[in-house]
């Protein structure tokens, strides 16, 4: 029995009591190997916010790098630091951590409303898991850093060193997966 309230498009011919999903994201096309411009068009926002997103993620990378290797010269030659340099690095990771959670949840969105399931089998999943693995386990890691621990720092930097091969494999595979949705 049809519904009244049921969401249509005001341009679309359907036959009556025809019903068609639509999510906060974009309308999920009918033919998902050929997405609508419609359906490209509603989940270009969603794009760009990655995009910029990743962008500003690999900025921070950089950062965090520089900073990171400016800690360390001051440690290993036995200098002063400048004092925002600690709070500034500590406050660039915590962003990162948090760039990284919001690329992860719009990948999980993205995808979820786009196919109706995650697909294990896709680089950039195993690729964006690995990544906020990493990105956890290096902020983790870094909060365990203390004289007592020695063990925490060299943690550490492995897996900053780990992260940064895993950003350019992130960002390899999501680059396949954008021209997926655009071709």
């Amino acid at each position: 029995m049809c519904r009244i309230d049921e969401l249509t498009h005001p341009n679309e011919k359907r036959a009556p009591c025809q019903r068609q999903r639509y999510s906060l994201i974009c309308r999920v096309s009918d033919n998902k190997s050929n997405p609508t411009t419609a359906d490209v068009d509603e989940m270009l926002w969603l794009w760009k916010l990655a995009a910029w997103s990743a962008s500003l993620a690999t900025v921070v990378v950089i950062c965090l790098a520089t900073s990171g290797w400016m800690i360390r010269q001051a440690r290993q030659y036995r200098r002063v630091r400048p004092g925002w340099l600690t709070p500034g690095h500590h406050t660039l990771g915590i962003s990162l951590v948090g760039l990284v959670i919001l690329l992860w949840c719009i990948g999980i969105w993205g995808t979820l409303d786009y196919y109706g399931h995650l697909n294990p089998g896709d680089a950039h999943f195993w690729a964006g898991n690995t990544m906020l693995g990493l990105v956890v386990g290096s902020a983790w890691s870094a909060r365990q850093i203390h004289p007592r621990r020695p063990w925490a720092r060299s943690l550490h930097i492995a897996l900053n060193g780990a992260m940064v091969v895993t950003l350019v494999w992130v960002t390899a595979t999501g680059w396949v997966v954008v021209q997926k949705y655009l071709t």
